[in-house]
């Protein structure tokens, strides 16, 4: 089930390179490859759920005992990073619990990978209007977003799909 997306705090977020998360105030404080993958996993979904049985098919080949707490853990974090002045028991914002599992609430221009595929799609539209000009001034730009090295991914098991949708 898919609902509004709203980014009720300034959070912008980095997947073209290493994970990133930043505010106003600055880069979130984000620890750990698995909790960097938990959030990149959760990004790449677009706003849908990600089952918990997902996120731990992702993170481990084999799970270890203990890795639906782990989950929950990263998740924990990450909504105390995201939005640091949520009073306790007051429900996140942008992390969500939605059964089976989490989702994020942020806006596809918040996340730097939505800008890249907004900038490539009025590019193409540019071009479909004949103004190849400002098409590559929209391409050089989207790819000036690109910040380094992909993101790591999780582990691929041989034979298994990597899908972002389910």
């Amino acid at each position: 089930m898919t609902r509004p997306v709203t980014t009720p705090v300034a959070v912008t977020f980095g997947v073209l390179g290493p994970v990133i998360a930043a505010t106003g105030s600055g880069p979130v404080p984000l620890r750990g490859r698995r909790q960097r993958l938990v959030l990149a996993r959760l990004l790449i979904a677009h706003g849908r759920v990600v089952p918990v049985d997902r996120l731990v098919d992702d993170l481990w080949e084999v799970a270890p005992d203990g890795a639906v707490g782990a989950i929950r853990t990263f998740v924990a974090d990450l909504r105390r990073a995201l939005e640091p002045d949520r009073p306790p028991r007051q429900p996140p914002r942008i992390l969500v619990t939605e059964p089976p599992g989490y989702v994020l609430r942020v806006a596809p221009d918040a996340v730097d990978a939505g800008q890249f595929e907004a900038a490539v799609g009025e590019a193409a539209r540019l071009l479909g209007a004949g103004r190849p000009a400002p098409a590559l001034a929209g391409l050089d730009a989207a790819l000036g977003l690109w910040r380094g090295p992909r993101t790591p991914t999780p582990r691929t098991r041989p034979g298994r799909s990597r899908r972002s949708t389910d």
